[in-house]
């Protein structure tokens, strides 16, 4: 493995440990417990908007009852099972659309 490999690894690694998991319905009841935060979660695409001519878009997420939307530079196709890594926010604008809550992908 060279260096520029390990150091990618290590970087990897420190994102992941900073990261915690999170429920959907946590994230969105209280995001003021993880604005700003790094966490992980896990769900079900089940919507999605592309922004015109790019990759990127948002998509949403659900995990039983509650859903999340998420900025991501690629945008997997509905029913696919994810586990997102990003950083929580409120009132993002994308798409001409704002979201009060939404992970934005690392």
């Amino acid at each position: 493995m060279n260096g520029k490999s390990l150091t990618l690894l290590l970087t990897g690694l420190v994102l992941l440990m900073a990261a915690s998991c999170a429920s959907i319905k946590d994230v969105v009841d209280k995001p003021e417990n993880f604005s700003g935060k790094t966490v992980i979660i896990q769900g079900v695409v089940a919507d999605s908007i592309p922004v015109p001519f790019r990759e990127e878009g948002v998509y949403r997420i659900s995990q039983g009852d509650s859903s999340l939307w998420v900025f991501s530079k690629k945008v997997p196709e509905k029913g696919k099972s994810v586990t997102v890594m990003g950083e929580v926010k409120t009132g993002f604008r994308v798409v001409g659309r704002t979201f009060g809550v939404i992970l934005v992908e690392n």
